[in-house]
């Protein structure tokens, strides 16, 4: 399960339009590199998750030890407020399922 810690909070901001169209459960993708997760949003895959730097390191410190991400899919849809921030922003927390080869 990742928390605001895992993702980029900035990234999100600007795209509360399409992030509103999805709901917990919604599959995610990986994508190349594993620095974002993707949703289908009408047909076409729109990124929905940024990983932090703290979290990709965790990450290849799994994957070091044989670990592949397998399955990803939406379990939050929350809204945040950055200090600075005049509205709040959606932003998506997801749970990745990662196997051992």
């Amino acid at each position: 399960q990742l928390t605001h810690r895992d993702v980029v909070l900035d990234f999100f901001k600007g795209k509360k339009g399409y992030i509103f169209g999805l709901r917990a459960g919604e599959p995610l993708c990986f994508t190349p590199g594993d620095r974002e997760l993707h949703a289908r949003v009408n047909g076409k895959a729109m990124p929905v998750v940024r990983y932090s730097k703290a979290f990709r390191e965790r990450l290849k410190r799994l994957t070091d030890r044989r670990y592949r991400p397998y399955s990803s899919k939406i379990r939050f849809i929350l809204a945040w407020k950055g200090k600075e921030d005049a509205e709040e922003t959606a932003i998506v927390l997801p749970d990745v399922v990662l196997r051992r080869d």
